[in-house]
């Protein structure tokens, strides 16, 4: 008798263990659809059926020169466009810089900002930075992008711009003057003001940017002056330009 109950009591573990195992296996609805970057600056999707947290990295551009002092510096650019149905955050980025011909790491570059950092659908944020450059100046470059892109928990906020003028600059590039409205019902105590340049091509050339650390009431206007940092680049050469102002953005 004692080992028929045992038996029986195997049969029934047994059955509960099958039926859980099964039952754990459905399911998969909330699936969510991410992007995997990939060398080469490509994109992967992953996941879901949704498309809502889409995106693409463009082709990242490395380019090295040598200023009249012989300092060596790079300029780095990698494009992220939305191509989603929901707004984007974008977290700061490390980026390689590798030999076009070999493949093999140049330098690497941690913290690389992104501006805007909250993308809606269909807008192209740029990853970028200019530094010193370890490598040899004139050698072809690649920039290999390792991104983290999530779906914003916040609203994408810009503020409007007005007054905005180009010049060159005696002791920099060129200078970017103009004014800001908060057009918030609160008080802004930093506000972020960026511009992407491009070419005849609409190639990105630069990205340069200021804060204004000034407290600016609700309805109040501001001005701001953007001193570039890329001094080889005059106001001729920018045929287009996107700019932005914003406040402090996070993800959380």
């Amino acid at each position: 008798m004692k080992t028929s109950k045992r038996v029986l009591l195997l049969v029934l573990a047994l059955a509960l263990f099958f039926a859980f195992a099964v039952g754990s296996k459905g399911g998969g609805d909330d699936e969510t659809t991410t992007a995997a970057v990939v060398d080469g600056g490509e994109t992967e999707a992953q996941g879901g059926d949704n498309g809502n947290s889409d995106y693409e990295v463009g082709e990242g551009t490395a380019i090295s020169w040598a200023t009249e002092y012989d300092y060596h510096y790079v300029r780095v650019a990698v494009p992220v466009k939305n191509t989603g149905s929901k707004n984007l955050y974008l977290e700061s980025a490390t980026v390689d810089i590798e030999d076009a011909s070999s493949g093999t790491l140049v330098q690497s570059l941690s913290y690389v900002r992104v501006y805007p950092q909250i993308i809606e659908p269909g807008e192209t944020a740029y990853y970028y930075e200019e530094t010193t450059f370890d490598g040899t100046v004139g050698t072809a470059l690649k920039a290999v992008p390792h991104v983290q892109v999530e779906e914003a928990k916040n609203p994408c906020t810009r503020y409007p711009i007005t007054e905005e003028a180009i010049k060159d600059d005696t002791y920099s590039g060129f200078i970017v003057t103009g004014r800001v409205e908060n057009t918030d019902s609160e008080a802004q105590d930093y506000i972020y003001v960026v511009i992407n340049c491009y070419d005849a091509a609409g190639a990105l050339i630069c990205q340069e940017f200021t804060t204004i650390s000034s407290t600016v009431q609700p309805g109040e206007k501001i001005g701001f002056e953007i001193n570039s940092w890329a001094d080889d680049i005059k106001a001729a050469d920018i045929a287009s330009y996107d700019i932005y102002a914003f406040p402090y953005q996070y993800n959380y």
